[in-house]
């Protein structure tokens, strides 16, 4: 919608014209946004490290609506993006919450508790909700905290359709009826969309740092921290091919059509084309 808007450690949240890049605004939002903001036609949507979730005017930056969620002693420093669906703006708390908000007015139709785990210490409790959320084309929320599950939510009223034992970081993918997930021991897990029980899991890369999973093409790209590039078959999770990035190990993956692109912890951007 023409706007470029970015959270900054200042507390700060900043829109810039997609165009030329001129400032637009910049107002303060008390404390820290860990993600990225999302953006509707007339509305800027936030998370704040505080718990805040902010809903701003797209033109200028004042404020339409603000609500208050709480924040556990002790979380990840990140949250998840907050997911668009016309009327409605969802998001994800570091509490392991997930509301569903009526996005012109800010009342919260449901909440729900979406990821948990019972351990004895606030270190053992955390289930923070890093990884950004995905909706399928039926509308179905996926969401994955961390020591948490991976779950499967009803939009219109924010029932669970089933869960799975799990604990990821990372943004998620899908593709071939399946939800992707690689979680924190490096394993590459499909779980299937509709009943929530695991279709494939791919165990070669246990203990290394997984990078998001990414449908390209018809495979599934997921990088590792030696600065590999794995291609495996959505079908099965067998390897199909590799490839070596430039620059830093940690990375970052996108997919479009039949062309990866890489991009290094030490800023190298790279594409790659499959070929098959």
């Amino acid at each position: 919608y023409g706007s470029v808007v970015i959270g900054t450690d200042k507390g700060e949240l900043a829109a810039f014209s997609e165009d030329d890049g001129h400032a637009l605004w910049k107002v303060s939002v008390g404390a820290v946004t860990y993600t990225s903001p999302a953006v509707s036609s007339d509305t800027v949507i936030v998370l704040s490290s505080d718990g805040v979730i902010h809903a701003l005017n797209r033109q200028d930056g004042s404020v339409r609506w603000t609500y208050n969620s709480s924040v556990p002693s002790l979380s990840l420093k990140g949250n998840a993006a907050p997911l668009l669906d016309e009327s409605r703006v969802y998001v994800a708390t570091s509490g392991g919450k997930l509301f569903g908000f009526d996005l012109a007015s800010g009342v919260s139709g449901w909440d729900v508790r979406v990821a948990t785990n019972n351990g004895r210490s606030e270190l053992e409790r955390m289930s923070d909700i890093v990884g950004n959320m995905l909706q399928s084309s039926d509308g179905i929320i996926y969401s994955v905290g961390y020591q948490s599950q991976l779950t499967a939510t009803a939009p219109d009223n924010g029932r669970r359709r089933w869960q799975l034992d799990t604990s990821s970081v990372n943004d998620l993918a899908e593709g071939l009826g399946n939800v992707y997930v690689t979680d924190v021991s490096g394993n590459v897990i499909a779980v299937d969309q509709v009943s929530g029980k695991v279709s494939w899991k791919q165990t070669a890369y246990e203990w290394h740092t997984l990078t998001n999973p990414t449908v390209v093409d018809s495979l599934l790209a997921v990088g590792d921290d030696e600065g590999r590039v794995h291609l495996l078959a959505q079908s099965d999770g067998q390897l199909r091919g590799r490839i070596k990035v430039s620059g830093a190990a940690q990375m970052a993956l996108a997919g479009r059509g039949d062309v990866l692109y890489a991009w290094s912890k030490s800023g190298a951007l790279s594409a790659w084309q499959i070929r098959h």
